[in-house]
Parts: C-alpha cells; structure tokens; sequence
C-alpha cells in the first residue's frame, strides 16, 4: 500500500472514532437530563416515552401516585407535565419549578391540580386545572409574577 492511501485511511478511521465519541457523549446527555428531573421532582417509574431532534418525553408517577408525562428540551429543561388521568397532579409536586413570585401572587391557584403546565423559555408558565372553588382555569404569569391571563369556569 503506498503512504497517501495509508495516510488517507488511518485519517479515515481517527475521524470515525472522534465523531463516535461526538455520539457517545451526546447520548449520554439526555440520561443525566433525566436524572436531573427525577431528583428534581421525586418522580418513580420512569421510562423513556421517546427521543427525537427536539429532545425526550418522559412517562413517571410523580408525588407518589400521579401519572405525568414530561416533555425535555435538548438542553435538559423541562418544557411541559401532562397529566396522564383526568385527575392532574397536585400544584405542591412541582412547585421546585415555579418561580417564587408566580407562587406569592394573589391569582396564584393554590391547592390546585394542573392537567397541564408548560414552562415557556424563560419567560411564561401556563398552566390548566382546577383548585378549590373553581372547576376549571387556564391561567399564563409571566416569570416576574405578572399574571398575563387568568379564564375560570366555577
């Protein structure tokens, strides 16, 4: 074999081996992203719904008898929890996630149960439920606390 074709196969086979080490490390991403949650919000039974190009969808019991559905984003960050029943899950399991000012506003729906929340870049939380006295709302607040909107069928 002459040196170029020598040269030009082990360059080959250096680059096959750092872009496998590209892969490897990022699935090992979406595993510590997980992790993160699970520590984050207690969940139990876990299992990987899927993965694609946008992140991962989780499926767990959180608060220990809640069925959720968890959507990731490709940086780790949670974006939605779905409930899987009718039931919701109780605003207390996933208060580490709203900010303080959401919470401390007089809108706030405390003691509810959230059929849905989504986590908007950074910036709004909309939330779908019910809570004591009120048998459905769709509520947004701003990360500040600023509620945007509040609609409540009682």
């Amino acid at each position: 074999m002459s040196t170029t074709r020598k040269t030009t196969i082990a360059l080959g086979l250096s680059g096959i081996a750092f872009l496998t080490s590209i892969f490897a490390a990022q699935a090992m991403a979406p595993d510590e992203a997980i992790e993160a949650t699970t520590n984050k919000l207690h969940l139990t039974d876990i299992r990987v719904h899927y993965r694609d190009s946008y992140g991962q969808s989780i499926r767990a019991t959180l608060a220990g008898t809640t069925g959720v559905e968890i959507d990731l984003d490709l940086d780790g960050r949670i974006t939605e929890i779905q409930g899987l029943r009718k039931a919701g899950f109780p605003e207390q399991s996933v208060r580490p996630l709203l900010p303080e000012a959401v919470i401390n506003n007089p809108s706030y729906p405390e003691g509810a149960h959230f059929h849905k929340l989504e986590l908007k870049d950074g910036y709004k939380l909309e939330m779908e439920g019910y809570a004591p006295g009120i048998r459905e709302f769709k509520a947004e607040f701003r990360h500040d606390g600023t509620m945007l909107e509040m609609k409540k069928e009682r």
